[in-house]
């Protein structure tokens, strides 16, 4: 694998991981006023300390080629369908405010259409490497 390809595994662990604990935690409990600022900052922090070393190892073991032209177009197809993912994202979660979804459940929502754009974004990119 190259360097670009353990980078989006990588990150997908690491959204999946994090993401995955604070939708457990947080599913079905309200949040109390200040809270959605908590758990972006503890999300934040949690993928930094997860990617940053990932990607120190990374460029230690393998150093990083240059990007060429299959790396634009792996990349520009891989934003591609996160755009798509997203804007599906965006319309569920526009239907929600329109069914007066509560404040908690809307926030996780929009949490999880973003790392669904990613991972999105980043599933696509490893598959553009390996098959396309």
């Amino acid at each position: 694998m190259t360097f670009r390809e353990k980078s989006a595994a990588a990150q997908i662990a690491a959204i999946l991981l994090v993401y995955g604990f604070f939708a457990v935690r947080y599913w079905d409990r309200p949040l109390a006023h200040g809270a959605p600022a908590v758990i972006l900052i503890g999300i934040t922090i949690c993928m930094i300390l997860i990617s940053v070393p990932a990607h120190i190892a990374f460029a230690i073991h393998r150093r990083p080629e240059k990007p060429d032209e299959r790396d634009a177009i792996v990349e520009v197809r891989g934003t591609r369908n996160a755009y798509l993912a997203l804007g599906v994202g965006v319309w569920g979660i526009l239907f929600m405010i329109m069914f007066q979804t509560s404040y908690g459940l809307l926030f996780c929502a929009a949490l999880g259409v973003f790392a669904l754009a990613e991972l999105v974004r980043l599933g696509s990119q490893l598959y553009y490497y390996r098959f396309g």
